[in-house]
């Protein structure tokens, strides 16, 4: 459970903010109404998050309390405040907060700026861990390459092949960082920006105006999320602990829920969809919730990179797996696409993790996570999942479920 510290000069907010984490199931590590006694308290208590109110009365404000405290420790603070001017919100940005939250303050947007705040630090950590494991591998190769230069006469092909596999999977973990900030940063900065040109135009700019800074709120907010869940799943993948809560469901089924939530997508690129219902059974034991995340991924993709006024088509028929030279019957979905297809030298690697393919690097963003994720939860079902290019254009991805789990 999350331990939340207060620090609020006025009882009457405090003790509604209090009222609000309880209510939201977190922990309250403790209240300070005054810049001194908050330093000392996050000493002790060590919290998770600090909501902070700005304005405070006496030699420390909250601003330089909140700088006392991360000398200290490294605590995600979120301000609270009832100013928007600039110097105030400039002085707190200088600080790298982790949001901010206006009086009067709502239960459910108190929520949302914890939440993002804990996840943002999370995968803070799990960067930095990144980092710190790269550059162990980056002095364990130049060592390892130091001793190969004085062993140049016994080199063999063999080390040759290893030390350029280890060369390519650095400069793709290299390559995944760099394009992660960057997703990570472009949303955020997003939401920074509008909620500044939000709150200097409040009381100035009309209501649509406004409505129109928190829709894009909003959506930064969305992608930045979506960037943190696969993160996260990326997180359970590695440490082999992504769950899965298998029951009977019928595949049809849930593609058609997954077709309802992306009706926008299709109509709002003019791309048709070509679906029929196939006469065999499409029940199988499944994580209904995970097997709807690859249907949505791989759908994301075929609208991506199709042109407007193509279509794409969904095909569901009767397959056999094969693993282990035993057979099992299975169900076979396929999605074909009209786009930009793959290069045949990268049709065995599209599914590993860091992956993109050069084709698709167009600028319409990613991490290069989403296949990789899509395949790790199908082989958890016992499936396969594959990709080949189209005698017409395009790509084909294909996925195939046993009917029955097989050990």
């Amino acid at each position: 459970m999350p331990r939340v510290m207060i620090v609020e000069d006025e009882a009457i907010i405090s003790s509604l903010i209090k009222a609000y984490l309880k209510n939201l199931r977190y922990e309250v590590a403790g209240e300070a109404y005054n810049g001194e006694d908050a330093v000392s308290l996050a000493k002790s208590v060590k919290p998770d998050i600090v909501l902070m109110d700005i304005s405070m009365p006496g030699h420390y404000d909250g601003i330089r309390t909140a700088q006392e405290i991360l000398k200290e420790q490294d605590t995600p603070i979120i301000f609270l405040t009832s100013h928007t001017d600039a110097e105030t919100i400039d002085r707190a940005t200088g600080l790298s907060p982790y949001g901010y939250l206006f009086k009067p303050i709502k239960q459910i947007e108190l929520k949302v700026a914890i939440d993002i705040a804990l996840s943002r630090k999370g995968v803070e950590e799990r960067l930095q861990a990144s980092e710190a494991r790269y550059k162990t591998t980056e002095e364990t190769l130049r060592v390892h390459q130091n001793q190969l230069e004085k062993m140049v006469a016994l080199q063999t092909a063999d080390l040759i092949e290893a030390k350029e596999a280890a060369e390519e999977a650095n400069r793709a973990k290299s390559e995944f960082l760099t394009n992660m900030s960057h997703e990570l940063r472009t949303p955020m900065h997003q939401i920074l920006s509008f909620a500044k040109f939000g709150m200097s135009k409040i009381g100035t700019a009309p209501d649509e105006k406004l409505f129109g800074f928190f829709e894009k709120i909003v959506t930064s907010g969305t992608r930045l999320m979506a960037l943190l869940n696969d993160l996260m799943d990326l997180s359970l993948m590695t440490s082999g602990k992504m769950s899965h809560q298998k029951e009977k469901y019928d595949l049809i089924w849930i593609l058609k829920n997954t077709l309802v939530d992306m009706k926008r997508h299709f109509e709002e690129k003019g791309i048709q969809l070509d679906f029929e219902k196939p006469d065999i059974s499409t029940a199988v034991i499944c994580d209904n919730i995970r097997i709807e995340q690859v249907f949505r991924n791989l759908l994301s993709n075929a609208i991506k990179f199709t042109p407007s006024g193509k279509r794409i088509e969904i095909r569901i028929e009767a397959a056999d797996i094969v693993i282990l030279e035993k057979r099992f019957a299975g169900v076979k979905i396929a999605f074909i696409d009209q786009g930009v297809g793959i290069p045949e030298n990268e049709l065995d690697t599209i599914f590993e993790k860091f992956s993109q393919s050069t084709r698709t690097k167009t600028g319409a963003g990613g991490t290069g996570l989403g296949l990789a994720i899509c395949s790790e939860i199908i082989k958890h079902h016992g499936g396969v999942i594959n990709a080949a290019n189209n005698a017409f254009g395009g790509a084909t991805f294909s996925i195939i479920l046993p009917y029955q789990p097989h050990s």
